[in-house]
């Protein structure tokens, strides 16, 4: 479990890693989470990358599919 200080609160998730990386005018938060949340299991290797919305003071992510 990490926990994350933003905006004066702490915002936690279940991971086994994390790092940042910046993507334009982006700072992206990529976190190695376990494989039942791509469809697998625990060795199966599934990100997630989530970016901080100021403004309503939320985490953004998506879900999109790969076609």
């Amino acid at each position: 479990m990490s926990h994350f200080l933003v905006s004066d609160e702490v915002h936690s998730m279940l991971n086994k890693g994390w790092n940042i990386v910046t993507f334009g005018a982006e700072k992206v938060l990529l976190t190695q989470v376990h494989g039942s949340q791509c469809g697998g299991i625990n060795p199966t290797p599934c990100v997630t990358a989530s970016v901080w919305d100021g403004e309503e003071k939320a985490w953004r992510s998506t879900g999109a599919e790969w076609e």
